[in-house]
């Protein structure tokens, strides 16, 4: 009997741990596709001004 119950036992933690390393997978690869997501993403930077001149940016560069 006490052979029964333990065999459930290791049968339950092994169930865990199964379920407990699919978990850890699951949120590593998540975890990696949204810094892909965020490292690939367009970023805009708003600067204010302080210049007493006017200064235009453009993709074609800077003019003062």
């Amino acid at each position: 009997m006490e052979l029964g119950y333990s065999h459930a036992q290791g049968q339950r933690v092994l169930r865990q741990r199964n379920l407990l390393a699919l978990a850890t997978l699951l949120l590593g690869a998540l975890v990696i596709v949204l810094f892909l997501i965020a490292s690939t993403r367009d970023r805009e930077i708003v600067l204010q001004p302080v210049l007493r001149s006017n200064l235009t940016v453009s993709s074609a560069g800077v003019d003062l």
